[in-house]
Order: structure tokens, then C-alpha cells, then sequence
């Protein structure tokens, strides 16, 4: 089994002259088809199982044109696998031809961010037989307890600053959430992240948390051997609904990028 595995996300305009992203995405064919070009050459090889996920929206480009693009690439081997990141259930409903190639969902999934288990998306991910890979499974950092004010979220270029469930208003009430899941951890002997990520896990998701340490890596790493009984998943289940955190997940802008 490969230990490492190179994702990627295409279709974001790069000004390569200035190393600056710019506004907007494209998921033409021939831009997929330069981006992915591109980091082979940058990698130095196909043969690392890169993955390669077209963006949140669906810019300027239907999925009739972009996944097309990508299972052509794959078919060549200069991808394994195609991901649709941060969509909704509504383009993983197009026409079989169309979504029959997507073999991964990236989404936001976790104790912190329930929405998806409601508006259709992880029901549609898995009759299409997607992988679900669940991005920001520590709720950006406060399920693992390093968040516990505003002041915390609010360092310059922290993104956490503009996310209203992490502002003055709503982070007091959401650490409830916090707060259960802590008591819980300490009963089962983990810590609240370990038992964060596992819970993401035992949905049947693939937790992909970021670090920035070889502590906290190790740390997630833990979360393998955190196992649930049916009780304690019904414990968690009545945790999420009473104390489901207030706020929405992005400021507008944010939201309008990612197509919500």
C-alpha cells in the first residue's frame, strides 16, 4: 500500500509569472488539461496516485465538460482517481455518464459541521459509491480543545477570524459542543480530537485532519484505536442535536465560493 498520496485540487487560475492565485476558477477542458499537465511535470512523475478534485463550484464550465476532461486524463493514467470537492447533492445527481466517474466527495464533516447528513449529499455520495473524504474532521481546532476564545480565532490571517461560529456571538454557546465531547473523551481515556476524528471514521468517512507538529500528528494517529459501542454513538448522536453549534460555517463571500 502506498504510504503517501498526492491530492490535488484543478481548475483554480494561477498567475505562475507572480506565484498568485487569481479570482475565480476555470474547469474548461483544455485548463484541466494544462493543469494537470502541470503537476506531473512539477512532480516529476504520474506514479504517485495522485488524485485530482475539481473545485467547489462549478465556474464557467458544466461537470458535462470538466469530468469528461478528468476521466480522459485518468484513462491516460495521469490520475487515478477524480473528486468533486465541496458539492451538494444536486450535480452528484446528473446523468450516470457524468457522475459514474467521480470516485471521492471532499467535504467538511464532523462533530462540528453536521449539515451534509441532512441535505442529501452523503446519501448520494454513497449510492454513487464515493469515497467520502472528510476535510476539517476538528472542526478547524476547537474539537481538540485549542479554541476556546475569540481571541484564539482571531490572529491576523487566521480564517477562523471571518467564520461567524467562531465569533464573539455564536463561540460562547458552541463550546458546549466542546465541553460534551471533552467529558466523553476523558471517560473513554483519549483525547477529544482522537475521539473527534474516530467518530468522523465510524460514519464510514475518511478523516483527513491538518497538522502542523509531529505532536499533533502523532496525536490523530491515536484516533485508530478509538473504537465506539452503539451506546456511545447514540451518547454522541444526542450531544450533536442538543448542542449543535450556532453560526454559519463561512462569512458570504466564502459561502458564494464554495456554490452554497
Amino acid at each position: 500500500m502506498d504510504k503517501v498520496f498526492f491530492g490535488s485540487k484543478c481548475g483554480f487560475l494561477i498567475d505562475y509569472e507572480n506565484k498568485s492565485s487569481l479570482e475565480g476558477n476555470s474547469t474548461s477542458q483544455a485548463h484541466i488539461n494544462e493543469y494537470i499537465e502541470g503537476t506531473i511535470e512539477r512532480l516529476g512523475s504520474s506514479e504517485h496516485g495522485a488524485g485530482f478534485v475539481l473545485p467547489s463550484s462549478e465556474s464557467r464550465h458544466p461537470l458535462e465538460e470538466s469530468i469528461p476532461a478528468l476521466a480522459a486524463l485518468k484513462a491516460a493514467g495521469k490520475c487515478k482517481y477524480i473528486g468533486l470537492c465541496e458539492t451538494s447533492a444536486r450535480p452528484c445527481a446528473k446523468p450516470a455518464p457524468v457522475v459514474a466517474h467521480i470516485d471521492a466527495v471532499p467535504i467538511e464533516y464532523s462533530l462540528w459541521f453536521t449539515d451534509h447528513e441532512r441535505n442529501g449529499l452523503l446519501d448520494t455520495a454513497r449510492e454513487l459509491g464515493a469515497a467520502i473524504i472528510a476535510y476539517s474532521p476538528l472542526g478547524r481546532g476547537v474539537l481538540a480543545g485549542q479554541y476556546r476564545d475569540v481571541a484564539a480565532c482571531s490572529a491576523p490571517g487566521d480564517n477562523r477570524a471571518t467564520i461567524p461560529k467562531y465569533s464573539a456571538e455564536f463561540l460562547p454557546g458552541n463550546l458546549r459542543l466542546v465541553d460534551e465531547i471533552e467529558k466523553l473523551a476523558t471517560k473513554k481515556g483519549c483525547t477529544p480530537g482522537q475521539l473527534s476524528i474516530a467518530w468522523v471514521a465510524a460514519q464510514g468517512a475518511m478523516p483527513i485532519p491538518g497538522t502542523k507538529t509531529s505532536l499533533r500528528l502523532e496525536e490523530n494517529r491515536g484516533s485508530r484505536e478509538v473504537g465506539f459501542t452503539e451506546a456511545e454513538l447514540g451518547v454522541i448522536r444526542v450531544i450533536i442535536t442538543e448542542a449543535a453549534p450556532k453560526g454559519a460555517r463561512y462569512d458570504p463571500v466564502q459561502l458564494k465560493a464554495v456554490g452554497i
